[in-house]
């Protein structure tokens, strides 16, 4: 869409606007910009009605937020200190907690760090240094998640550790790549290592993490096959087994795991297995022995990698399985059991492929996605139903200041593409303008607004004083779903009956109307020029109204000195002295010549 301006008239060119913009955000871009390597790990929440997203900017974990999930805030700093090899953030009530892993010359260092939530912002404190070692890896796929108790976990893949368990000391070779786990007891951090699941190589390997009642399943996936762990904040519980014989073993982090809402010990995995399909399964954190299996595994696609695994905030929601699909951004859902699973739907189409896709974990409407492009950190959702779309009625209006524009939605839906509630609160945000609504909320930033029964919006964007095209956005406080669309606000026309709108009123005392300008027929005051009304009208070929050299009835200079009058002024006017001072000049010359004549 552009604009023209002619005089005080803009003119709307409209370039194929094509209906709503898909919900789709660039975050950030940069040359060195990374996503969290996803599978296990995660990148967003949802704090306050604002969506806070981490990414690595090239120099240290940061984080921006957005109301509207369509504007950003400029990046601030959350690890303050680089993280070249992993990061993955969780949040316990108002604890949001931040894990990170660098490598460089001097060795590799896992730290962890806290902030306090207060309302939709942070505070953080000092970050603290879980683990160091100048040659083996620390902290490599880092992830993060806190126990029913509260108490953090991280979970990781590392070289050269030590297994701690009730197998005893030894357990093989250090000198493999292992799982392992870091718990914070009394303040200080505790490594766990396990004795089985190992491999000779860092790369690929996946681990994630998940509460399973009051203990903790560690899944990870190495040497072709996924081995689990229960332990609690104390001891370990049961040691890894193979639950599944056969996973991917070309990608990393290619598994992700989630907290059952229907049975509190049970965990649901989604992995990409050895013959390149994403896959489910669910296991039983109350089974301890070694011969306990993966529970109702099931192909969700047979060609398709970067699984990530949300759940709903009530049992009664909708878990979302998202994953990658060449250029595309797949997900299906079940509610309750893998029974329920939906057919697969395409989320978004991509300028390129996709990687390092991480979902919101616990997601109250619908899980927000985050992934990679290229250099670029990406936004988006995985609600059912299909996008939301959002109109302008009338799609232009006059900036001036009091002329409204309505804006209507279609239902904004949850991840089971169920309408949201009655009186849900909406955030209505524009570029341009100011939105008229009361906020029907003053605890949140912004203005919100209510869903009708439908899971439908309404409200009105009041124009500002200048042109200027309007992003009209509004996304559920509970997230999961956003919309946007434009509007134009464009120069107000002159008021009908005033001089200058090129209609004549002749009851207003007009006899030409030329749009506010001078032309050879008629004054910009709505007059015809006539010599001696006192305005110099030079498109009539009128040089001046008055003065000694001014001829009144051409309204041109009679005389002139050198081709042109020394008294006359910009405007046409002139010094009267100098008028004098002019016309003596050419009357003395003319006599000169007189008497020169033989």
């Amino acid at each position: 869409m552009g604009i023209v301006h002619t005089g005080v008239i803009t003119f709307v060119l409209v370039c194929a606007i094509g209906g709503p913009l898909h919900a789709q955000t660039t975050v950030f871009a940069g040359a060195n910009a990374q996503a969290s390597p996803g599978g296990g790990t995660h990148s967003v929440l949802l704090i306050g009605g604002q969506y806070f997203v981490f990414f690595n900017d090239g120099t240290s974990v940061v984080y921006a937020t957005s109301r509207d999930g369509v504007t950003f805030s400029a990046p601030m700093p959350a690890s303050g200190a680089p993280a070249n090899l992993s990061f993955s953030v969780a949040r316990r009530g108002n604890t949001l907690g931040l894990v990170w892993a660098h490598a460089d010359a001097t060795g590799y260092s896992i730290s962890y760090r806290e902030a306090t939530i207060a309302g939709a912002s942070l505070s953080f404190g000092a970050p603290t240094l879980v683990a160091t070692h100048a040659t083996d890896t620390r902290g490599y796929l880092a992830t993060l998640a806190y126990s029913a108790a509260g108490t953090p976990y991280i979970a990781a893949i590392e070289f050269g550790q030590t297994y701690v368990g009730p197998a005893g000391p030894g357990c093989g070779s250090t000198a493999r790549y292992r799982p392992i786990h870091y718990v914070r007891q009394n303040g200080a951090w505790q490594m766990r290592g396990y004795c089985n699941n190992f491999d000779a190589v860092r790369d690929p390997n996946s681990i994630a993490i998940a509460p399973s009642g009051a203990n903790m399943i560690i899944a990870s996936a190495l040497d072709a096959n996924m081995s689990t762990a229960i332990v609690s904040d104390v001891v370990e519980l049961a040691e890894p087994w193979h639950l599944v014989p056969a996973v991917d073993h070309v990608l990393a982090a290619q598994l992700s795991a989630a907290q059952s809402l229907t049975v509190a010990t049970d965990v649901h995995l989604l992995y990409r297995d050895g013959a390149g399909a994403v896959s489910y399964a669910r296991q039983d954190g109350t089974a301890f022995d070694l011969n306990a299996a993966a529970l109702d595994v099931t192909v969700l696609n047979s060609l398709a990698r970067n699984p990530a695994l949300s759940r709903p905030a009530t049992a009664a929601g909708c878990y979302v399985a998202a994953y990658t699909v060449d250029n595309t951004i797949r997900r299906r859902t079940f509610s309750g059991t893998i029974a329920s699973l939906s057919v697969e739907t395409t989320a978004y189409a991509t300028a390129t492929t996709p990687t390092n896709l991480s979902a919101e974990l616990d997601a109250a409407t619908a899980p927000a996605l985050v992934w990679q492009e290229a250099n670029a950190i990406k936004l988006g959702f995985a609600a059912g139903g299909g996008a939301v779309t959002l109109s302008a009625t009338p799609a232009t209006a006059p900036a001036d200041g009091s002329a409204t524009i309505a804006f209507s939605s279609t239902a904004f839906r949850d991840a089971c593409a169920t309408p949201i509630p009655a009186g849900s609160l909406v955030t209505v945000t524009t570029s341009v303008g100011t939105i008229a609504d009361s906020d029907a909320s003053t605890e949140l930033e912004g203005t919100q607004v209510f869903a009708n029964a439908s899971g439908e919006i309404s409200f009105s964007v009041r124009a500002p004083t200048t042109a200027g095209i309007a992003v009209v956005a509004a996304m559920p406080i509970t997230g999961g779903t956003n919309t946007r669309t434009q509007a134009v606000f464009t120069d107000p026309l002159p008021q009908p009956g005033t001089c200058g709108d090129r209609v004549v009123d002749v009851a207003a005392g007009e006899q030409c109307d030329s749009g506010g300008v001078d032309t050879e027929a008629c004054n910009a005051d709505c007059q015809p020029p006539r010599c001696g009304d006192g305005h110099v009208n030079v498109a009539a070929n009128e040089a001046c109204e008055a003065g000694t050299l001014c001829d009144l009835t051409t309204c041109t200079y009679e005389y002139s000195v050198g081709g042109g009058c020394a008294g006359c002024g910009a405007s046409g006017g002139h010094d009267a002295l100098l008028s004098v001072t002019c016309a003596s000049f050419a009357i003395a010359r003319r006599r000169r010549r007189r008497l020169s004549r033989p």
